[in-house]
């Protein structure tokens, strides 16, 4: 499976990162107006929100073309929680989180955020 890239510094992500973990439910409701919540999956989700600064021009490219890869493929990566340092396999984009900026000075800045979506 591919991994997420890291930068020219060997590292995941740039701090600070934020994470969340969460289930998806769903509610019936009875008839004589009682509800019950059923969880659909069996591991939470997790997302991280990256954001990066201070990148090369290469750097940007490298996130962009990946980014792009995996959102017309809707494959699978493996991403490395920068908290923990645990992989978290079967991983994808969040669609509609990815930006990638370049200043006039050459410096870039890339916003993502990343879904596990099972363990």
């Amino acid at each position: 499976m591919v991994m997420w890239p890291h930068l020219k510094s060997g590292a995941t992500a740039q701090l600070p990162v934020s994470q969340a973990t969460g289930r998806n439910y769903t509610e019936v409701e009875f008839w004589g107006g009682g509800r019950q919540a059923y969880q659909q999956e069996s591991s939470p989700q997790r997302e991280w929100l990256l954001h990066y600064r201070g990148l090369s021009e290469d750097e940007v490219t490298v996130f962009l073309t990946f980014c792009e890869e995996h959102a017309q493929s809707q494959s699978y990566f493996v991403f490395e929680d920068p908290m923990n340092g645990q992989t978290a396999e079967h991983c994808l984009v969040i669609p509609g989180t990815f930006v990638a900026r370049m200043s006039n000075s050459g410096v870039g800045e890339v916003r993502v955020g990343i879904r596990s979506v099972k363990d």
